[in-house]
């Protein structure tokens, strides 16, 4: 009787599966345990103020000054201020 082969089986279509090993795999290092001083509070997010609010409310400090002249990077700069104070 002639020997068979996996390779002659597999042309005849009548090969078995045959089960494969799995590699072994490196261990995972465990996970580093968070001290729980070193978490950070978790706040809601807040969105920052879009330019067209900022804008507004820049201008609103501009009239609350009746229009005299003064810095509009500062009225910039406060109207962010005041938006973020009221959103918190």
């Amino acid at each position: 009787m002639a020997k068979t082969t996996r390779k002659s089986e597999e042309a005849k279509g009548t090969a078995k599966p045959v089960a494969r090993r799995k590699k072994p795999t490196a261990a995972k290092p465990a996970k580093a345990k968070v001290k729980a001083k070193a978490r950070a509070v978790r706040r809601p997010a807040v969105s920052e103020p879009t330019y067209e609010e900022i804008a507004v409310r820049a201008y609103h400090i501009y009239l609350r000054r009746n229009g005299r002249p003064g810095n509009p990077e500062h009225d910039w700069l406060q109207a962010i201020s005041e938006i973020r104070a009221e959103r918190t």
